[in-house]
């Protein structure tokens, strides 16, 4: 709640997303307290009760209205046609309807085999919602989902293996290869968007709200995606076999073991970033791991050396910063 006590008369009343939304709050607070109008409002029992009627009715309302609704049953038509009422069918379907009931945006990837039986069908379902506060980066969200629905194999997410189950070593909520390959799909992305933006084509923000939008940040650090690019600028064909079709093209491109230190400094800087050197460097302040981070890009500088060097004994020497 941006510093604000969840249970405060206040903090119930409003939701705050955003830097934004606690100033907007804090001066509305302050005319509040300033001429008394604590006085005129209900009770916190009377609010709680309120809140607690609508949470209700929004539930039933939402229940009702995903019952009948045509798309939705059109999709419970279709896939019942294509695949027959087979074992896994609700499954499939139950899949679909919570993450319609939770607004996720995901890939319901490994879905289709369960209906079908058959494992090696995959077929990815995008699921897409339109979520508070996407303003701005509704085009970023769709065209990032659409990454991960053409990279998807049976055990593979683009340059992720899923058959295997290993740990980031510096931050064990992600994945090993989780945030490199989360930072190629979004350096895609972002040359999506600006490709789109560039030819004035606009799906479904506004041409102000994309170009208002600072997307540099969003999912994946922007320091991350340069530390990437010269993986982009030298090995782009590999790189978009390796994502669609298997990680070996790039791997055997620049080396297993260049492979593995390049995610290993993916890894490592996201991790400081994540721990709050973003903010510092974003203000222009010191931090505690600021030398451990200039010592990582460095690490990138002469991986990369190493990397170029591998590619000249393979017989290609054209390199591009």
């Amino acid at each position: 709640m941006l510093g604000i006590d969840k249970n405060n008369f206040y903090s119930k009343c409003f939701r705050i997303s955003s830097k934004k939304d606690e100033t907007i709050l804090n001066e509305y607070i302050k005319e509040f307290e300033e001429k008394n109008y604590r006085q005129f409002a209900p009770s916190d029992e009377d609010i709680e009760l309120i809140t607690n009627i609508r949470k209700k009715l929004i539930e039933e309302y939402q229940d009702e209205y995903k019952k009948g609704r045509p798309d939705l049953n059109d999709i419970h038509d279709g896939l019942k046609k294509t695949f027959g009422r087979s074992n896994g069918f609700d499954f499939l379907i139950e899949k679909i309807d919570n993450a319609i009931d939770k607004n996720e945006v995901c890939i319901l990837n490994q879905s289709i085999s369960y209906v079908t039986h058959n494992r090696d069908l995959i077929i990815p379902i995008m699921m897409f919602a339109v979520r508070n506060n996407d303003y701005g980066r509704l085009e970023y969200v769709l065209l990032h989902e659409f990454g991960h629905a053409i990279d998807k194999r049976k055990f593979e997410c683009g340059l992720e293996p899923m058959n295997i189950h290993t740990t980031n070593p510096y931050d064990d909520k992600y994945r090993k290869y989780e945030k490199i390959n989360e930072a190629f799909n979004d350096m895609f992305t972002r040359k999506a968007i600006d490709y789109l933006c560039n030819h004035d084509i606009f799906i479904l923000d506004s041409k102000d709200a994309i170009l208002e939008y600072d997307y540099d940040n969003d999912n994946s650090y922007k320091a991350v995606i340069d530390l990437l690019n010269p993986i982009y600028e030298n090995f782009k064909e590999e790189l978009v076999k390796a994502k669609v079709y298997d990680p070996k093209y790039l791997i055997d491109a620049i080396g297993e073991d260049n492979y593995e230190e390049l995610n290993d400094i993916v890894n490592k800087v996201h991790n400081l970033l994540d721990k709050g050197l973003f903010k510092a460097l974003k203000n222009n302040e010191d931090h505690p791991d600021l030398e451990e981070y200039n010592n990582e890009l460095k690490r990138a500088e002469v991986l990369y050396e190493k990397i170029f060097s591998y590619r000249d004994s393979l017989g290609n020497t054209q390199i591009k910063k």
